[in-house]
């Protein structure tokens, strides 16, 4: 038991301290190419939340539930990644943008590391479903969006727990709510990575936001937003623990 108080007061004085904290681990990340890429199965596209209920989460055990109904429904993203002759490809209507399949290794690597480190629980939208892609100021130039996403310098800044209730009321001096799951959560939501897939997770911290938002990494500039969302039929896969599960990528606006 002392131990186990110790180790506890040691994670937590380094949760609580707002400064970047790089997370250490050693992982076999999942690379991207054509031959890990799922054969493609027809699935009505449809608007993804427009069906399921989603809420702001108060417990573990609710979240769960929605995750699994959201993984083997047929909701999915209208439009999302996909292979066509060899390169990944995003389309809506006439519009077509490539992504780059270090890109797409150095995501699925992050959310593989977020999940074993336990800054997220599941893929989807109320949890970890979004990432901002950052470039540094300096020599962000507003180009066609495809340079920007070939960029080594790129930066990716995730916000985790998108849609829990950490507090017990809607003001920046209200307490925590009394969990100590929760409150991991909170202090773990942001976080960042690189076009590196080998390189650790960077958790960062907002001292003025109501839900410890961080909008703005000094120095950087937000290029575009990805969306990504696990289901049954998606094109991509990742690691989950013991299990091995699909997800898709969009750059759809999800709104609530």
């Amino acid at each position: 038991m002392l131990l186990r108080g110790l180790l506890r007061g040691i994670v937590l004085s380094i949760i609580f301290c707002p400064i970047w904290a790089q997370a250490k681990i050693d992982h076999q990340y999942t690379k991207i190419s054509l031959n890990s890429i799922k054969p493609l199965v027809f699935v009505e596209p449809t608007e993804l939340l427009s069906s399921i209920p989603w809420t702001i989460y108060k417990e573990i055990k609710k979240l769960e539930e929605d995750f699994w109904l959201n993984y083997q429904s047929g909701l999915r993203f209208k439009n999302y990644v996909q292979p066509i002759e060899g390169r990944l490809i995003y389309q809506d209507g006439s519009k077509k943008i490539e992504i780059p399949f270090d890109l797409l290794s150095a995501l699925t690597s992050h959310l593989e590391k977020a999940l074993k480190l336990q800054y997220a629980e599941f893929i989807f939208y109320p949890d970890l479903g979004h990432v901002h892609l950052l470039l540094p100021e300096k020599s962000f130039v507003r180009k066609n969006i495809e340079d920007n996403l070939k960029r080594k310098d790129l930066v990716f800044l995730y916000h985790a727990a998108e849609l829990f209730e950490f507090k017990k009321n809607s003001s920046l001096s209200s307490p925590l709510v009394d969990d100590e799951w929760f409150r991991w959560r909170y202090y773990s939501r942001n976080f960042l990575g690189t076009m590196d897939p080998q390189q650790n997770l960077q958790v960062i911290y907002s001292n003025n936001s109501l839900y410890n938002t961080v909008r703005q990494v000094e120095g950087y500039e937000q290029v575009e937003t990805l969306y990504f969302n696990a289901h049954q039929e998606g094109c991509f896969s990742y690691q989950a623990k013991s299990r091995r599960l699909h997800f898709d990528v969009s750059f759809l606006h999800v709104t609530l």
